[in-house]
């Protein structure tokens, strides 16, 4: 192997490889350790890449349901506007559609403002 450095440099490499690689085997604590440290580095990249898809995942969620409120309030909007018209007014049939479109619109709108709040 190559050592970069002096003297002091290649006596303190060749401790940590040793250490590594033919540990000491009166602990076993200690023998163990430089796996975990191994492990644990790669299951903290796992972690962070696992967190980075969560927060990637969160993130989408977050703007289909902004995406979706937006259509719903435009849609409440417009059933409002519509209701109010004289010819709809008058005709009972289309004013109970509307009604009940609306009430399933504030539903759905009512879980959706949850759902933001718990994503945001």
């Amino acid at each position: 192997m190559n050592y970069i450095g002096d003297y002091d440099y290649y006596l303190e490499k060749k401790e940590e490889l040793t250490e590594k690689y033919a540990p000491a085997p009166s602990d076993p604590a200690e023998t163990r350790a430089p796996e975990t440290d191994n492990s644990d580095s790669k299951l903290s990249w796992q972690q962070q890449k696992e967190e980075q898809a969560r927060r990637r995942k969160l993130e989408n969620e977050l703007k289909k349901t902004e995406a979706r409120i937006e259509e719903l309030e435009k849609r409440d909007k417009e059933i409002d506007e519509t209701l109010v018209l004289p010819d709809v007014c008058t005709n009972v049939t289309r004013c109970t559609e509307l009604s009940r479109e609306k009430e399933a619109v504030l539903k759905e709108l009512e879980e959706l403002y949850e759902k933001w709040e718990s994503l945001a």
